[in-house]
């Protein structure tokens, strides 16, 4: 980053219009590593869990860094989970530092009222205005990274959510390999619309363009099978049993595989090659989540995931959740739960579902079961919970409406 010249826009507000440049982003990352050094007395904080609670904004890209560049291990916080949730992550995570934005700085205090098993330093950073665009000589450490890192905890759709452990490295072979699929540029500028507790919205659309002396303009507020190589978290934090579940040591010699949990298929595709030089042999489809994307029916699999995109095709659908519903003829059944579009329709039956997707998907593939609902629970991820939403909607539903 302190190569890009540092008169470039690095960061744009687009509602207010402020914008910050390389030079300004320097000297406030430099200052916010030294506050934060400084809220623990000074110590030396290579590998130490820095919190941080900071809305999609300049401050949250300085906060980041101020804490990698501490040589710390930065944990995003979503300003949207509630209290215990936050709780249960400074504890996982042994935090020994929450950093918050002004804004946040009442939720933050809250948190840290609540029974921690620890007691985490708190540091409220006073929001950025911009307007300097100087360079700052500030001084950066010559011990390298260190233990500094990033760790991004789970959405919590199977089990308690879990710490995953991102190094300095990695996050490095991510950007590099972004930068050289999408081919970023200085001339680029990424508009920001995602949340920032989650690897897309930290690393597709701040480390990366950073790393490529791209601009960010934030548009805020957000409304709501087997993989290895330099890419690739380390392990799930203080989580051995879940780190050794996960990954299947090779012979090879090459490192180990992370099984992902997803179902795949691999195809060829000959005009994949022309449009990206790096895109060699077949490609891989993903299906689903294992755990809740695949649903086993009469000794058949069915990717929940294309059932629910061709739902989403019909106009009279709104959103739609595909699920396994319980059966005893059939093991399982494909059930779908669904928000109509009242726009175009008011009332629609199983049958009307049914006609509407012959043609599109296979008879098997078709849901046996429909449930009309008015709201479908999201997480604070914006994911849905599969095995909860069939407990809760289909909790009557035996064997009856089956095809």
């Amino acid at each position: 980053v302190a190569a890009h010249d540092p008169a470039s826009t690095a960061v744009v507000h687009s509602l207010s219009g402020r914008s910050f440049t390389y030079g300004e982003l320097l000297g406030d990352v430099g200052r916010a590593r030294d506050r934060i050094r400084h809220a623990r007395g000074g110590a030396d904080l290579d590998g130490e869990r820095v919190a941080f609670l900071v809305e999609n904004s300049y401050d949250y890209v300085v906060t980041l860094l101020a804490i990698m560049a501490a040589r710390s291990i930065a944990v995003p916080l979503s300003p949207a989970f509630p209290v215990p949730e936050l709780q249960y992550i400074l504890n996982q995570s042994e935090a020994s530092v929450l950093v918050s934005s002004a804004k946040f700085g009442a939720k933050a205090k809250q948190v840290l009222e609540s029974d921690l098993k620890a007691s985490p330093s708190h540091l409220e950073l006073s929001k950025h205005l911009g307007g300097q665009g100087k360079k700052e000589d500030i001084s950066w450490d010559d011990a390298g990274p260190g233990n500094a890192g990033m760790m991004l905890y789970t959405s919590g759709t199977t089990n308690r959510p879990k710490g995953v452990l991102l190094p300095q490295s990695v996050l490095a072979a991510q950007s590099k390999s972004l930068i050289e699929a999408w081919e970023y540029s200085p001339k680029d500028r990424l508009l920001h619309v995602l949340p920032l507790h989650h690897i897309h919205g930290t690393v597709n659309a701040i480390l990366t363009p950073l790393l490529a002396g791209s601009s960010i303009e934030f548009m805020f507020p957000f409304n709501a099978d087997a993989l290895r190589g330099p890419t690739i978290f380390k392990e799930y934090w203080r989580n051995p049993t879940a780190t050794a579940a996960e990954f299947v040591s090779d012979p090879d010699g090459k490192g180990s595989w992370f099984k992902t949990g997803d179902v795949a298929v691999r195809r060829p595709v000959e005009s994949a090659a022309f449009a990206q030089p790096w895109a060699k042999g077949p490609l891989y489809f993903i299906l689903g989540r294992k755990s809740a994307d695949i649903i086993k029916t009469g000794g058949e699999k069915v990717s929940a995931l294309e059932v629910e995109r061709e739902l989403l095709s019909l106009p009279e659908v709104s959103e739609a959740a595909v699920v396994a519903v319980p059966s005893g003829n059939w093991g399982q059944k494909v059930g779908a739960v669904l928000i109509l579009n009242s726009e175009v329709a008011t009332t629609w039956s199983p049958m009307d579902m049914r006609r509407a997707l012959k043609g599109r998907l296979a008879n098997y593939k078709i849901p046996q079961v429909m449930k009309l609902v008015d709201h479908i629970p999201r997480n604070a991820m914006g994911k849905i919970n599969k095995k909860q939403l069939v407990k809760s909607i289909f909790k009557d539903e035996h064997s009856d409406d089956e095809m």
